[in-house]
C-alpha cells in the first residue's frame, strides 16, 4: 500500500514538472522568475505594501529643489514639513505640560457631533515640531538606507557566493565560517553600542555591519 502511494507521488511530480516545463518552455531566465514571482500570492502583497509604503512616506512633505534660497517646491499632502516650528498646542490633560498632546478636534459629522484628527494628530516636540511631519522624515530616511544596504548585501553576497561556489575546498570552508560569525553577530546590541557612543555618525557604522 505504502509503496503504491510512493508511485503514485512520483507520478503525480513528473506531470507536474511536465506541465512547468512545457509552459516555460522558450522563455528566459528571467521570464521565468518574474512569472514564478507574480504568480506567488504572498510577494505581490508584499509589493503592493511596499509600494504603498513609499507613496504614502516619500508624498507626505515637501521637496525642495534648487537654490536654498529660492527651492522649486513640490507640496505634500501633509502640511506641516519636519523643520517647522507652529506654535505648542496641548489637550485638555496637557495643561501647563511643556510637550505639545496628541490633539483631537470635535467637528460637524453627519449633522451631530463628531471627532477629527487635529492638527498635530501624534502631537509635537518641547519645541513646536510636528511628530508626524517627523515620522515621515524618519521613514523617509528608513526606507532609503534600508534599499542601499539591501542593493550592498546582495552584491556582497553574490559575489562571496560565486568566489566560494568557484574555488570551493579551503576558500568555501573560510568564507562560510565568514559568514557564519556575521550571522551570530547581535547586530541589535551591536548598534545600540554605536549608537549611543557615535551619535549621528553611529548610523554610518552600523549600515556597515
Amino acid at each position: 500500500m505504502a509503496r503504491k502511494k510512493q508511485e503514485v507521488e512520483i507520478i503525480n511530480d513528473a506531470n507536474e514538472n511536465a506541465i512547468l516545463n512545457k509552459e516555460t518552455e522558450g522563455l528566459s531566465q528571467g521570464q521565468i522568475v518574474l512569472r514564478r514571482f507574480i504568480r506567488h500570492r504572498a510577494a505581490m502583497i508584499s509589493v503592493v505594501v511596499l509600494f504603498t509604503l513609499i507613496a504614502v512616506v516619500y508624498t507626505s512633505l515637501d521637496w525642495r529643489i534648487g537654490d536654498e534660497k529660492d527651492p522649486f517646491v513640490i507640496p505634500g499632502w501633509w502640511k506641516y514639513g519636519f523643520e517647522d516650528m507652529p506654535e505648542l498646542r496641548y489637550g485638555a490633560d496637557c495643561v501647563g505640560d511643556s510637550i505639545g498632546c496628541p490633539t483631537i478636534d470635535a467637528v460637524p459629522f453627519f449633522d451631530g457631533d463628531g471627532i477629527a484628527l487635529g492638527p498635530h494628530p501624534f502631537g509635537q516636540d518641547d519645541i513646536g515640531r510636528d511628530y508626524l511631519a517627523l515620522v515621515m522624515r524618519g521613514a523617509q530616511r528608513s526606507l532609503l538606507v534600508m534599499f542601499i544596504i539591501g542593493a550592498i548585501a546582495a552584491t556582497l553576497g553574490t559575489v562571496i557566493g560565486s568566489i566560494a561556489g568557484y574555488f570551493r575546498g579551503w576558500v568555501d570552508a573560510i568564507l562560510m565560517r565568514l559568514v557564519d560569525f556575521i550571522i551570530t553577530v547581535p547586530v541589535i546590541i551591536i548598534g545600540s553600542v554605536i549608537g549611543f557612543h557615535f551619535g549621528n555618525k553611529g548610523a554610518a557604522f552600523l549600515a556597515l555591519l
